[in-house]
């Protein structure tokens, strides 16, 4: 374990940590793009979050940049996951 350890730290690379980590705990056991909590599709304009009982509601498709763009125009693509992780 502890030269799997030293490897993925000096590569960088800490994918064989995460299998590790999942099988141990299961916190890598879920869809990072469909979350029980995400009541929509990932891709979808409007998300309808739901955290207890009540249902929430963005509208990502309603937040203009000030570049007078949509948050959800091609060009803020980056920017628009960023805040979708």
């Amino acid at each position: 374990l502890e030269d799997i350890i030293n490897f993925s730290v000096a590569n960088d690379d800490y994918r064989a940590l995460d299998i590790i980590t999942n099988i141990h705990t299961g916190i890598y056991g879920y869809n990072d793009r469909q979350p029980e909590w995400l009541e929509s599709k990932f891709t979808a304009l409007k998300w309808t979050i739901t955290f207890g009982k009540t249902p929430k509601t963005i509208h990502w498709d309603s937040v203009y940049l000030d570049d007078g763009k949509k948050l959800t125009d091609k060009k803020h693509q980056k920017l628009l996951n960023s805040f979708k992780y």
